[in-house]
């Protein structure tokens, strides 16, 4: 697992500005893309880049593990790490707006044509897996050995946010974003969840030298 640092995502996220940078960045780190959004083990792991749900739809990550019972998914969709998520007023920003307004598109495409959908992310799985590329010839399969795509698999479906910096949010416009995040079926987050991920990867990095010295 190529691990990176807290402080080397913390100067990458300084250093940008927009969504396509960070972008570029987090496709060089799908491990830490994955582990922000998962925090226990699966069987199966998958990190797939710019995926298309249809022919119109497309969203910057999917992210797959498979467990004894089916599958979780993620859809993650990221703003600019330099935009703000609510205004001053508490009302949300143009671009989380948008970005709601696109988690909702999806939604109705799941809902329409799920088992279409688990084909499509099946094959992008073994075309574009950025995780373990090496693994891509396999059909993802969770452990029962049911294919993602057949039409007897049960997936939950997951939605996420990734826009704008901790530092920019007022402790009242914390609380709205929390109580939006409870009244909505997507988790609005900002990109200091990645050094947080990181953070957790050094302080284990750290034990483990303890441990040996």
């Amino acid at each position: 697992m190529n691990r990176v640092s807290a402080k080397e995502v913390r100067v990458a996220l300084n250093a940008f500005k927009g969504e396509r940078g960070v972008s570029r960045f987090l496709r060089k780190h799908p491990d830490l893309v994955f582990w922000t959004f998962f925090s226990i083990g699966g069987h199966m792991h998958y990190v797939v880049p710019e995926f298309g749900l249809g022919k119109s739809l497309k969203c910057d990550f999917v992210l797959l593990q498979s467990f004894s019972g089916g599958w979780h998914c993620h859809f993650v969709e990221l703003e600019p790490v330099d935009d703000r998520i609510l205004n001053k007023d508490g009302t949300p920003s143009i671009r989380l707006r948008k970005a709601e307004k696109q988690i909702e598109d999806w939604q109705t495409y799941v809902e329409t044509d799920r088992n279409s959908l688990k084909r499509q992310i099946a094959d992008a799985c073994q075309k574009t897996d950025l995780l373990h590329p090496q693994w891509r010839h396999f059909e993802p399969s969770g452990s029962c050995r049911v294919p993602l795509r057949d039409p007897r698999t049960w997936v939950y479906w997951n939605y996420d946010i990734v826009i704008g910096r901790r530092t920019v949010l007022t402790e009242a416009n914390q609380a709205r974003r929390n109580n939006r995040n409870a009244g909505r079926p997507c988790e609005i987050v900002t990109y200091d969840r990645f050094i947080d991920t990181a953070e957790n990867w050094d302080s284990q990095v750290v034990a483990m030298r303890s441990k040996k010295a």
